[in-house]
């Protein structure tokens, strides 16, 4: 994924792929990737060709521009060489609008609850292995995990991750729209969070 023509995708987004399955295995894999190519040619602007060695994703170091087409190909190889017809694909970002007044804030009270529910205000849920979900206060998660109430009101809406049976080292990725801080000085985030659990694992 992103599934071929998906739109609406994260701007920053992994891409996974199923290992080769033909009647060669693959020793590597070499990917294309960028905003040229038109679906036609293999795509370069981004990455050329790049040997990703054994591996079936591939994570961009920057987020990708709001509402632009993205072409991908990924071109398994072994000591007989490159394989040959790989499939372009293609996906289109979100439309996304930069946040350029400040001080900006977010309660998540305009989002509809859900597994994972409906975002707003230009935030997206990333492409970790597992979603963020919009949940409302008084919603029974996992035992002994929490937390069951916002922190603005204590009845509204939070944002909030199940690990509970997960393999260690899986992402969750929630994004929020950029922020243009060019003009801004003095700058400062700050976010309340409850984790707990002996295997939580890390913000």
């Amino acid at each position: 994924g992103p599934a071929n023509a998906a739109t609406g995708v994260a701007l920053i987004a992994d891409l996974l792929w199923a290992p080769d399955g033909g009647g060669s295995s693959s020793d590597g894999y070499k990917i294309y990737f960028g905003t040229d190519g038109g679906g036609v040619t293999p795509p370069s602007d981004i990455e050329n060709g790049t040997d990703l060695g054994n591996v079936t994703s591939y994570s961009q170091s920057t987020a990708l521009a709001a509402n632009t087409t993205y072409y991908w190909q990924v071109v398994a190889y072994n000591a007989s060489g490159d394989a040959t017809g790989s499939a372009i694909w293609s996906f289109t970002t979100a439309d996304v609008a930069t946040v350029t007044s400040f001080p900006f804030a977010e309660d998540f009270e305009t989002f509809t609850t859900g597994s994972p529910g409906t975002y707003a205000n230009g935030w997206t849920n990333g492409s970790g292995q597992v979603a963020w979900y919009v949940e409302v206060s008084g919603t029974q998660n996992s035992l002994s995990t929490g937390p069951f109430v916002d922190h603005t009101s204590g009845l509204g809406n939070y944002m909030y991750t199940e690990a509970t049976g997960f393999s260690p080292n899986y992402s969750f990725h929630l994004l929020s729209p950029p922020l243009d801080l060019s003009a801004a000085s003095s700058n400062l985030m700050s976010f309340w969070y409850h984790m707990y659990g002996a295997t939580m694992g890390d913000l």
